[in-house]
């Protein structure tokens, strides 16, 4: 199903908003593991290394309670946005609100911060779970990449895919670069 492309996404660089709570929780009920913890997630706004978008779906102008949320940073030298996690309510998946939010992403990419790419890392594997959020992605306009990550710390593999914004760049179809700039990204999150 197609949302209409209406609503509002506001994006903050701090967590002290009165938004955070509800953000947070769409953040929790989304990711059970592998989420970053309240302490981390605090350092990386404090350091100024992410950006929290929120999308609210209604037509009201303003953005009150948010429907979808995304935490964001920037790597390679300010060229790539790592989309670090994406995630909608869970009462409002399959409604289009997904696809919206990261067109209105990309648009924000693309008209502030000037993004020669956007990347994200998905969980790899065959089964449904990793085909549904791959074919998320796809449909967003994002190409997977070949190589196969393993993390020492986790225990699934991840596929990096990506969104080229300026000319179709060599690099950005690359996983293994790609993987380096997601990692600088985490590696700076999480060095005390």
């Amino acid at each position: 199903m197609e949302q209409a492309e209406s609503g509002v996404m506001l994006t903050l660089d701090r967590l002290d908003s009165d938004l955070w709570p509800a953000a947070r929780r769409i953040y929790e009920q989304s990711f059970d593991s592998g989420r970053k913890g309240e302490a981390v997630l605090q350092r990386m706004f404090t350091r100024g290394l992410s950006q929290l978008h929120l999308y609210d779906s209604s037509d009201g102008g303003s953005l009150t309670v948010p429907d979808a949320m995304a935490i964001t940073g920037m790597s390679n030298k300010g060229k790539a946005l790592v989309i670090d996690y994406l995630a909608v309510k869970p009462e409002q998946r399959g409604q289009g609100i997904g696809q919206v939010f990261v067109k209105k992403l990309i648009q924000w990419a693309r008209e502030n911060e000037h993004i020669e790419a956007i990347v994200i890392e998905v969980e790899y594997g065959e089964d449904t779970g990793y085909l549904k959020r791959r074919g998320f992605w796809e449909r967003c306009g994002f190409q997977p990449t070949s190589y196969i990550h393993e993390y020492i710390w986790v225990p699934e593999p991840y596929q990096a895919m990506v969104l080229p914004l300026q000319g179709d760049r060599a690099e950005y179809h690359d996983g293994k670069e790609l993987f380096r700039y997601i990692t600088s990204f985490h590696g700076a999150c999480f060095t005390k």
